[in-house]
């Protein structure tokens, strides 16, 4: 994981020096909370036991990782980092933000992008990434609130919680 970590880092970093000077902020993803509380591996063999319960895992809440954001405007972003996901592997992803100032107590955005680690229920290597997200913010500390909405009818809604540090 801290291979992955300072891969994210120095790649965020290496193409924020394309855009505009702005702030650089530490992201510290902290946990999750899920409409449901597992979910079914779709990587196992299903053949032998259509309801193969050691298929079924319950979500991991505690998401502990890290990240950088990067403002190339006050109201684009650009972010990338690592963390432990709720399927109990290691997620690398990297996005761009559109969103209101950071310089209002609170702000509104939606991020795009990419993220690894959920090959056991997507099947995909790479997994396509497009969440809402809020933040309540002080100068040198912002937290943020995405929502990932269920994606079919065997997943499940999930929110989470970051807090980001700026000097």
């Amino acid at each position: 994981m801290i291979k992955s970590l300072i891969l994210a880092i120095l790649l965020a970093l290496s193409t924020s020096a394309l855009g505009a000077e702005g702030d650089l902020w530490l992201n510290l993803h902290i946990g999750s909370k899920h409409s449901g509380d597992g979910y079914y591996d779709q990587t196992y063999d299903w053949s032998d036991e259509p309801n193969n319960s050691a298929a079924y895992h319950e979500y991991n809440e505690r998401n502990l990782g890290a990240g950088i954001v990067y403002e190339t405007a006050d109201w684009v972003d650009i972010r990338g980092g690592a963390f432990r996901n709720s399927h109990h592997t290691t997620t690398v992803y990297g996005a761009a933000g559109i969103h209101t100032t950071y310089t209002n107590p609170v702000a509104v955005g939606l991020m795009g992008g990419i993220s690894t680690g959920y090959e056991a229920k997507t099947n995909m290597i790479l997994t396509p990434i497009a969440m809402p997200y809020i933040s309540l913010n002080t100068k040198y500390v912002r937290a943020e609130i995405v929502y990932m909405p269920s994606m079919s009818t065997t997943t499940h809604h999930m929110v989470g919680l970051s807090i980001a540090l700026t000097y």
